[in-house]
């Protein structure tokens, strides 16, 4: 079973270049924009690990984490 990522970054260069770095190496790429839309594909998708780039209002910047299961 492939490993699901869900990257979350407003910053749509960064979404593209990171998200396909992944891919090469295996993983199943999830991507979101904001983290209104990542919220909602982590509760759709569950993903493996999460990865958070936004500089949204309400949102800090964090970098990585895996959901609990």
């Amino acid at each position: 079973m492939t490993e699901k990522i869900l990257i979350i970054d407003d910053d749509v260069d960064t979404l593209r270049l990171v998200g396909l770095m992944l891919q090469r190496q295996g993983y199943q790429i999830i991507a979101a924009s904001n983290g209104s839309q990542g919220l909602a594909k982590a509760f759709e998708e569950r993903p493996d690990l999460i990865s958070v780039g936004c500089n949204d209002a309400g949102y800090g910047r964090v970098r990585s984490y895996a959901p609990a299961a």
